[in-house]
């Protein structure tokens, strides 16, 4: 391979891949921030109604 072809890609590949990595950032973001929210939804729930949900049912 030419050292011109090998210098073109080096430049190329990380202008190519940087808005690839950052959909991937705001996609996880966003199913961090989902998971987050409902987390805190049903811990507010069970706080109301005195609900534990990790005990064994006898």
């Amino acid at each position: 391979m030419e050292w011109e072809f090998i210098v073109a890609l080096a430049v190329a590949i990380p202008i190519v891949l940087l808005p690839v990595a950052f959909v991937w950032y705001l996609n996880l973001g966003g199913i961090y921030a989902a998971f987050r929210e409902a987390r805190r939804k049903r811990s507010a729930k069970e706080h109301r109604t005195g609900a534990v949900t990790d005990e064994p049912k006898a």
